[in-house]
């Protein structure tokens, strides 16, 4: 029966006397805008959840990401690269220097080895 109210309402004011409709808006217009922009939960859901998201999600960006993860990753790229300019300085190609540096290295060992 609602149903049918609502029908013939609805044809009432939008095809047969389309100033009713016009009246009715004007008598009403709080509940209009408050249909019209949905109840404002749109508005609401956006204040309430997606800007906090937003924010928080910048936050996390701005932060963890550029400084601990970037940090992390261009700070062990900087400590290679450090290392291996040094280790660069002992690689000369020379094998007289490579043999040296083993004779070194077996003497050493013997003499800890024996003297302890």
């Amino acid at each position: 029966m609602l149903v049918i109210l609502a029908w013939f309402l609805a044809r009432l004011f939008y095809n047969k006397k389309t100033e009713l409709a016009t009246a009715w808006r004007a008598r009403l217009s709080g509940v209009h805008t408050l249909l019209l922009n949905k109840y404002f939960v749109d508005e609401i859901y956006y204040a309430a959840i997606v800007r906090p998201l937003v924010v928080f999600s910048m936050i996390l960006w701005k932060f963890f990401d550029v400084i601990v993860i970037d940090g992390s990753i261009n700070g062990a790229a900087f400590a290679y690269q450090i290392t291996s300019e040094g280790m660069r300085k002992l690689q000369t190609g020379r094998v007289r220097s490579y043999a040296t540096a083993f004779v070194v290295g077996v003497v050493v060992l013997v003499a800890y080895f024996v003297l302890d």
